[in-house]
């Protein structure tokens, strides 16, 4: 069976990361992948691009364009994320002439793809949904329920007298879109805001979790782990790790940072770790010490900063995955989060970790209070720990996850066949 997954990027961004693995992973079940990306980092064989100075150049501009049209048509206070995927590529063509029998989209904005050219594809396509952008208007992630009321004027918060770039774009959607095809998401949480969207109401929607390679995610010395990083042995090391680190609204910092001024009323053997962010220019609230780690691309890295860790805590409030969480289960790292996100389907309660109620502190105070008192009493945190890495090999590996997807490639190729088949006979008759 040979396919292309297409995506943006091959390294940049969780995305990306993302979309890599689920590529390997399918190799991994002998599926020949090929990865298609604008933007080549690795140097990896199986991922291909055009990679020339023109090409690079184009792809830069159209983006610059659609995202400079977009800031002067709209005004957003938040600062969302938006992508308008509305300027034609010449990707189409490639991958119609293409030998696969299967087109995989997985992230395909910064223009890499336009709405209407997603239409135009004449292969069998599936796409993976790794944020809410593909039901929604422009936005990545959505506060309102504009995407289940078909983004009608009368759903529109603010100046009414705004361009609504989020109804242009969803309505472009709903012009070229009309023949559905297979959509995995990748957390329960993400298929139920699927379904319940204007867009994708009657489409198919499969739950396929993102995979981590967890012959490279794995428990290592805790001892060392902390040498490397410098990190004291004599504390509960806390850790949290985002893109954008303290600053995204969204990843829920504010939470952790409450959470911890509750357990200082019990604990002061606490250090708390941060990934994702050098250290500021002003001093971060904590109500311990704190140790910034800066940005980590490394594997390796990252793979023993978890190790040197006692708890993981990824307090997000919207989440449609959360990789770095199921990244430190697969090194036996318990981990504590809001439940109604898409981490619900990495951490089971009590077992791997520690789910508290969504937006609230006090409960995840209570949640880090509990993985702690786990650990001091060592058989309980040796138990946990071991639930954590049993569940990461069982749910998200290599094998697991490529087989969910050869699979869904499987019986997406008999579909698409016996639809032609159909189709041939009735003109027949």
């Amino acid at each position: 069976m040979k396919s292309i997954l297409f995506n943006y990027s091959d390294q940049e961004g969780g995305a990306a990361i993302a979309a890599y693995r689920i590529h390997h992973a399918l190799r991994r079940v002998e599926v020949d992948s090929s990865m298609w990306v604008s933007k080549k980092l690795s140097d990896d064989w199986t991922v291909q691009s055009p990679g020339s100075l023109r090409h690079r150049v184009v792809s830069g501009l159209r983006d610059s364009l659609m995202r400079g049209l977009g800031g002067r048509l709209f005004a957003d206070p938040k600062h969302a994320y938006r992508s308008y995927n509305a300027i034609p590529s010449r990707w189409l063509g490639k991958l119609n002439a293409a030998d696969a029998q299967l087109i995989h989209l997985v992230w395909i904005n910064c223009e890499t793809l336009s709405i209407r050219d997603i239409a135009r594809l004449r292969k069998p396509v599936i796409m993976t949904l790794q944020d809410m952008w593909a039901f929604c208007g422009a936005e990545h992630y959505s506060e309102d329920q504009r995407y289940t009321e078909a983004y009608s004027p009368s759903s529109k918060q603010g100046n009414s007298s705004v361009f609504d770039i989020d109804r242009w774009v969803w309505r472009r959607k709903s012009r070229y879109w009309t023949r559905p095809f297979p959509l995995v998401a990748i957390s329960q949480w993400l298929a139920d805001c699927a379904r319940s969207s204007s867009l994708f109401a009657d489409w198919s929607i499969t739950v396929i979790p993102n995979p981590v390679d967890v012959t490279c995610w794995k428990p290592l010395n805790k001892q060392h782990a902390r040498d490397v990083f410098n990190l004291p042995q004599d504390k509960r090391i806390v850790l949290f790790g985002a893109l954008g680190g303290t600053s995204n609204p969204r990843k829920g910092y504010e939470y952790l940072d409450a959470a911890l001024a509750g357990l200082s009323a019990e604990r002061s053997d606490i250090h708390l770790v941060v990934y994702g962010q050098s250290t500021p220019a002003t001093d971060a609230t904590s109500h311990f010490p704190i140790t910034f780690v800066g940005p980590l691309k490394d594997t390796v890295a990252l793979c023993t900063l978890n190790n040197a860790a006692d708890v993981f805590v990824n307090p997000a409030v919207q989440e449609a995955f959360g990789q770095t969480a199921s990244e430190a289960q697969a090194t036996g790292l318990p981990v504590v989060a809001f439940r109604d996100t898409g981490i619900a389907d990495i951490v089971e309660h009590k077992h791997t970790g520690y789910l508290a109620e969504l937006r609230d502190a006090q409960d995840l105070c209570k949640g880090l209070s509990w993985v702690l008192e786990c650990i001091d009493s060592q058989d309980n945190g040796a138990q946990l720990s071991a639930n954590a890495r049993e569940r990461a090999v069982s749910l998200f590996s290599y094998e697991s996850v490529g087989r969910q997807y050869r699979e869904l490639y499987e019986q997406t190729l008999v579909r698409c066949a016996d639809s032609t088949l159909n189709k041939n006979q009735r003109l027949e008759d």
